[in-house]
């Protein structure tokens, strides 16, 4: 999306540039201003389709980290019930769990406030964070299970 941007942004100025040359100095200001408008509502699209896709990720991550939060509680229920050595490590399965599931949480608070621009950069660190998440929990049942 930034390359996009980047892209059309220069797109325009070149267009600008080769104007500004072949402009004996009476181009009437109207079509400046029509094109000055064209190029706002343009910028103004693209901030709001990056926003749009911003929400949407982060509405399919904050869906996913409701799944991990009851898988998280679920496994919290089965270490009540274990004792022994299991107990001990499944106690600290869940620490780890909790880590990093506020670590996630962080990050998406991040991006939330991020500008349209900038949310990309943080998208992949979310998404491996959240993988991750997912990943902890699925060794954490397993070791619930044996």
């Amino acid at each position: 999306m930034k390359c996009l941007i980047i892209s059309t942004l220069l797109g325009l100025s070149l267009m600008l540039s080769a104007c500004d040359k072949a402009d004996d100095g009476k181009r009437p200001k109207i079509v400046t201003e029509e094109f000055e408008i064209e190029i706002q509502d343009k910028i103004s699209t693209m901030k709001e389709k990056a926003e749009q896709e911003r929400d949407e990720f982060v509405s399919k991550v904050q869906k996913e980290m409701d799944e991990v939060s009851a898988q998280i509680e679920e496994l919290t229920l089965n270490v009540e019930k274990a004792t022994g050595e299991i107990k001990v490590k499944l106690n600290q399965k869940l620490q780890d769990l909790e880590q990093e599931r506020n670590e996630v949480k962080q990050k998406m608070v991040e991006m939330k406030s991020e500008t349209s621009e900038k949310w990309h950069e943080l998208r992949a660190g979310v998404s491996d964070a959240i993988n991750n998440l997912k990943q902890l929990v699925s060794e954490a049942k397993d070791d619930d299970d044996v």
